[in-house]
C-alpha cells in the first residue's frame, strides 16, 4: 500500500466574480476578497502555471507517481509564494495524507518455462486482479474458442475438472456465419459460466 498526497485546495481555481447579478439584472453584493483576487489572475500567468504541470516533466501526474508528486511539490511551492500559509496538521502544511492500494493490470505476466508474455500484447485475462499473487500451474489445457453448444463442441473428450483452461477470445467462423453479431459466444461471459461448471 502506498501513502500519497493531495493538495487541500484545488490549484489556482478561478474565483468568483466580484460582482453578480441576480435573476431580476439587480446587482447583488460585491465580494471584497473575490475582487481584490480577481485583479490578480491573469491569462498569462495561468498559462504559464498550466504548461509546466502539463509539461511531460510532469510525466502525466499519475496518482502515485512521481509526476504527481512533482505537481504537488510544484503547487505547494507556489502557494507559499503567493503567502498562503501552511495549514497546521497537515503534512508540509499544504498536504493531505491518505492511503491508496494501487492495483496494476500492466504488471500481470505469463511466463512459460524461460519465455516471458506481456499483457495487452500476448495475453488477456478477465477477473479482479491478481497483482502480488503468483498462479503456477504444471499443465494447461488449450480449449480452442471454450464453446459447446448443440453441433459444436470444444469440450468434447476433455476432462477439464479442476484444470486450468485457455481459451480463445470469439467464435469460430461456422458459428460467426451461424449468428453473426448476435452471438452469445462474442463477449466471453457465456464461455466463464460454462468454465465453471
Amino acid at each position: 500500500m502506498r501513502i500519497i498526497q493531495i493538495t487541500i485546495c484545488t490549484a489556482f481555481a478561478f474565483l468568483s466574480i466580484a460582482i453578480t447579478t441576480n435573476n431580476n439584472g439587480s446587482t447583488v453584493k460585491k465580494d471584497a476578497n473575490a475582487e481584490r483576487f480577481a485583479k490578480d489572475i491573469k491569462a498569462s500567468d495561468l498559462k504559464k502555471h498550466l504548461e509546466i504541470i502539463a509539461s511531460d516533466a510532469y510525466e502525466g501526474r499519475e496518482t502515485g507517481e512521481k509526476g504527481q508528486r512533482m505537481a504537488a511539490e510544484y503547487l505547494k511551492k507556489q502557494f507559499a509564494a503567493m503567502g498562503i500559509p501552511p495549514i497546521e496538521g497537515l503534512s508540509q502544511g499544504y498536504f493531505q495524507d491518505f492511503p491508496i492500494d494501487i492495483r496494476a493490470h500492466n504488471l500481470s505476466k505469463v511466463k512459460i518455462k524461460d519465455q516471458e508474455f506481456e499483457f495487452m500484447k500476448d495475453f488477456y485475462y478477465y477477473g479482479r486482479n491478481v497483482s502480488d499473487t503468483t498462479l503456477k500451474f504444471d499443465q494447461i489445457t488449450f480449449l480452442g474458442y471454450g464453446i459447446e453448444e448443440e453441433g459444436y463442441s470444444d469440450y468434447k473428450n476433455q476432462d477439464v475438472k479442476g484444470k486450468t483452461i485457455m481459451i480463445l477470445k470469439g467464435q469460430p467462423k461456422e458459428l460467426q456465419d451461424k449468428y453473426g453479431d448476435k452471438s452469445q459466444w462474442l463477449t466471453n461471459r457465456s464461455k466463464l459460466i460454462l468454465a465453471k461448471r
